[in-house]
């Protein structure tokens, strides 16, 4: 799985025509930001980056090699001068509510693995997400093909907008 907006689509399509590899568009989404439900902001409709000024932005980071233009948030690239950086997903779901933090995502957002008790608003004045999956050549397993058809069937089951 794979996405790009305007910020790294560029230096992402360049890494991939580099090694063979082709992109296979899921959807698009705008970004969003995720709240806990009982964020004071979380009955807004659409959110700005002056809504979020002096909150905590939680960015999440996985792995040994980490990439801007390969990270878990779709905005690669946000100045923010209060930033904490999660590599545990708990650990980021719990500030998210303890602190009143936010962190950028889709409007794809799973609830049994994220909790039903978060929120998801879009952010104004962004590019959308291309989400999608990569593959070396054409062909598919057999379980690749089932896997692929399980995510085009639940993106709507989990669009929490």
């Amino acid at each position: 799985m794979i996405y790009w907006t305007d910020s790294n689509y560029k230096q992402v399509t360049n890494i991939l025509n580099d090694n063979g590899l082709s992109f296979h568009k899921l959807f698009s989404s705008p970004q969003c930001v995720m709240l806990d439900e009982n964020d004071s902001l979380a009955n807004m409709k659409k959110l700005n980056f002056s809504d979020l000024s002096n909150r905590i932005y939680l960015q999440f980071i996985s792995g040994e090699f980490n990439s801007k233009y390969f990270t878990k948030e779709t905005r690669t690239v946000f100045d923010h001068n209060k930033t904490i950086t999660c590599s545990d997903r708990s650990t980021l779901f719990y500030l998210l509510k303890k602190l009143h933090a936010f962190t950028i995502c889709t409007k794809m957002v799973h609830k049994d693995l994220n909790g039903s008790n978060v929120k998801v608003i879009p952010l104004e004045k962004t590019s959308n997400v291309t989400v999608g999956y990569i593959t070396l050549d054409e062909t598919l397993s057999d379980f690749g093909e089932k896997y692929i058809k399980l995510l085009k069937s639940c993106s709507d089951e989990y669009c929490l907008l």
